[in-house]
């Protein structure tokens, strides 16, 4: 009885370790560009092991007066992620043009959280943008 209850202990302590490293950076993030889908950010893992994807949606219109439409998207896995505090680090492969199998340098990002289920997404390398509001998928 006694080592059956000290193992239900241990299992306890372990599952609430587990969920103690839970990154907070964990769940699907989305980024809205022209009121559409922008970039959807997908992390999973402890503060110690993370992976994820990054989805890109490619939006285009006609002219000025026609309204933005998502024409494509493109997923690619998060490489060399790295947290330090709030701040997460990540590179996506990043192609020369839009549809080329030719790469070019990793595009690299910096996400920091900003609230409770918010963040911005930075563009560091290459071609520095203004940030995107990012915001955790509810489930």
């Amino acid at each position: 009885m006694l080592c059956a209850s000290l193992q239900i202990l241990v299992a306890y302590v372990g599952l609430t370790l587990v969920a103690a490293e839970k990154s907070p950076f964990s769940g699907t993030w989305e980024g809205k560009m022209n009121g559409l889908p922008g970039v959807d950010v997908t992390i999973e893992g402890s503060s110690g092991e993370i992976s994820g994807e990054i989805v890109f949606y490619f939006q285009m219109r006609g002219d000025e007066k026609e309204k933005w439409r998502v024409q494509d998207k493109s997923a690619v896995r998060i490489i060399r992620p790295r947290v330090l505090g709030k701040i997460f680090t990540l590179e996506a492969i990043h192609h020369k043009t839009h549809g080329s199998s030719e790469r070019g340098p990793n595009a690299k990002f910096r996400m920091e959280i900003t609230g409770e289920d918010e963040a911005m997404l930075y563009r560091v390398d290459p071609d520095p943008g203004p940030p995107l509001k990012l915001t955790r998928r509810r489930r």
